[in-house]
C-alpha cells in the first residue's frame, strides 16, 4: 500500500494495536551467531556491517491503527488527496479506513495481517571457541529458566 502524507503534514503520529497481538518472535544474538555458520561470506559481511542492522524480534497482528495530528487544518484538496489514496488502496484489495475526529486528527486503521520487526540492533561479534560458546549458551539457558 502506497500511502503519503505529503499534503498533510503531521504534528504528530502515533501507533496502536485494535486487538491482541497473534504472534511474536523473538531472536537473540546468540541465535544469530549460531546460524553465521551456515551463511555464505557475502551474508556474514551484511548482518555484522555495524551500518546495517538485524531485526530481532517482529510480531504478527490483524489490526494497526495509525493516529495522525496535523500542524494546521486539512484543506479540502488535502481531503480529497487522501480519499483519493484510500480508494486505490481498496481497490488494490487493502482493507483500510480513514475516521475523522477533527479538522486536524484523523486516524488510520488497516484491517490485515501484518508483520511487524520492532526491536532492531546492530551486531559485533567476537570469535569464539566451542568450548566459550557452549558455556555461553549454557548460561543463557539457566538465566531463562529464573
Amino acid at each position: 500500500m502506497n500511502i503519503d502524507f505529503d499534503f498533510l503534514k503531521a504534528k504528530s503520529a502515533s501507533i496502536s494495536f485494535q486487538n491482541p497481538i497473534q504472534r511474536t518472535e523473538f531472536l537473540t544474538e546468540m541465535d544469530v551467531e549460531e546460524a553465521l555458520s551456515g551463511l555464505g561470506q557475502g551474508c556474514k559481511n551484511r548482518i555484522t556491517d555495524l551500518s546495517n542492522f538485524v531485526i530481532l524480534q517482529v510480531l504478527q497482528t490483524d489490526s494497526l491503527q495509525y493516529s495522525f495530528e496535523l500542524k494546521t487544518k486539512a484543506s479540502a484538496e488535502g481531503r480529497a488527496h487522501l480519499d483519493k489514496r484510500i480508494a486505490a488502496a481498496k481497490a488494490a484489495d487493502v482493507k483500510v479506513s480513514v475516521d475523522w475526529e477533527s479538522d486536524t486528527k484523523f486516524n488510520l486503521t488497516l484491517n490485515t495481517t501484518l508483520t511487524v520487526g520492532y526491536k532492531t540492533a546492530g551486531l559485533k561479534f567476537q570469535a569464539m571457541t566451542p568450548a566459550a560458546f557452549t558455556a555461553a549458551k549454557k548460561r543463557m539457558a539457566a538465566g531463562a529458566g529464573s
